[in-house]
């Protein structure tokens, strides 16, 4: 295999998995839960996912160079090895289909007039041609996106103390609940496990894995410290009442800052996104392919992110409340995808033992 990713660049993606969401629709869910002490549910999530993500990477790579799919029937059998990862592909797959859902949702809270329909034919079309061009176009177009992403974010982190007023008495009472971290830290602690189900898929392609895990273990702990000031930020400026309401508070907070930097986050934003459905898509496309032999993936981009379109399109005459939508993903991750990665890892663990 001539395509290969290196620790740089699975830094970036690592990045991207996870942050233009988080930044986006986490804050209003960790704040309502634990107000001054939001940034708590953050640092636990963050903490206990970015475990399981190096343990479960390590002996992923460890076991095998090659695909999750491959690993799984040499361990299984098979065919018990391919039924074993279908719920995780089902999941994947209906993930894809949220991600372009939901990318349309802060466009059109700014561009009140944008079409959803061609917004998501917008994307499809770039999406596609990313998962098509091959995991270095998008590891290359994705270090360079996701370091704007990054830098955009952290200056106006930066640079919205120097022209609004911080009131840190918002932050108290400081009254810690383990309950109420563990509740607020469910919605972080899903978009956190995506390293685990997403970067598994691209570990035939790391140059150099133990510096690939490390890398990846890196933009955890910088996602975590960006996120915690950001919430920290947000209450201290708008208070938890009125961060709560807020739909996209990171935007609200950008728009009191200088003048043009909501601009550069509606920007940056579209930009992460993209790059993130078009990791996604080209893991599913994988997933699919190693599951059924075959040996171009390319066959399937074009039907597969045209079907994700399709059923996006037909998505829009099903109305769910969003908090439904929200905790339904949140169920289906931890009831299929992360009992399957216990799985796998309890059999890297013993059959790496075994061999051993």
């Amino acid at each position: 295999m001539s395509e290969k990713i290196s620790s740089f660049e699975a830094f970036w993606i690592g990045i991207a998995v996870i942050l233009p969401t988080i930044v986006m629709t986490a804050p209003n869910i960790v704040i309502e839960a634990c107000g001054g002490l939001a940034w708590a549910p953050i640092i636990v999530a963050g903490t206990f996912m970015g475990s399981l993500n190096h343990l479960f990477l390590t002996l992923g790579c460890n076991f095998s160079n090659k695909s999750i799919v491959d690993d799984s029937k040499e361990i299984f059998g098979k065919i018990l090895g391919k039924v074993i990862l279908l719920p995780y592909i089902a999941v994947l797959i209906i993930t894809n289909l949220f991600l372009l859902v939901f990318s349309t949702g802060y466009i059109q809270f700014v561009m009140e007039k944008a079409s959803g329909v061609g917004l998501w034919i917008a994307i499809s079309i770039l999406v596609g041609y990313l998962s098509y061009s091959g995991i270095e176009t998008i590891a290359r177009s994705n270090t360079i996106g996701s370091f704007i992403l990054l830098v955009g974010i952290v200056i106006i982190i930066l640079t919205t103390p120097l022209v609004i007023t911080i009131n840190l008495d918002n932050l108290k009472p400081l009254i810690f609940s383990f309950k109420k971290v563990i509740a607020g830290g469910l919605y972080p602690a899903r978009l956190f496990f995506y390293h685990s189900v997403i970067l598994i898929v691209l570990k035939p392609y790391f140059s150099k894995k133990r510096g690939a895990i490390k890398a990846i273990g890196l933009s955890n702990l910088i996602i975590q410290i960006v996120v915690s000031i950001l919430v920290i930020l947000l209450v201290a400026t708008f208070g938890k009442e009125l961060a709560v309401t807020l739909n996209f508070s990171f935007h609200n907070l950008s728009d009191l800052s200088l003048a043009g930097v909501e601009t550069i986050t509606f920007v940056i934003w579209i930009l992460g996104n993209i790059l993130k459905i078009g990791i996604f898509n080209f893991a599913a496309v994988k997933l699919i392919a190693n599951l059924f032999e075959l040996k171009d993936y390319r066959k399937i981009v074009i039907p597969f992110t045209f079907s994700i379109l399709a059923l996006t399109v037909y998505s829009t005459d099903i109305r769910l409340p969003g908090s439904d939508t929200k905790y339904f993903v949140i169920g289906a991750l931890l009831t299929v995808s992360l009992p399957t990665i216990l799985l796998l890892i309890l059999a890297y663990a013993l059959v790496g033992r075994r061999n051993g």
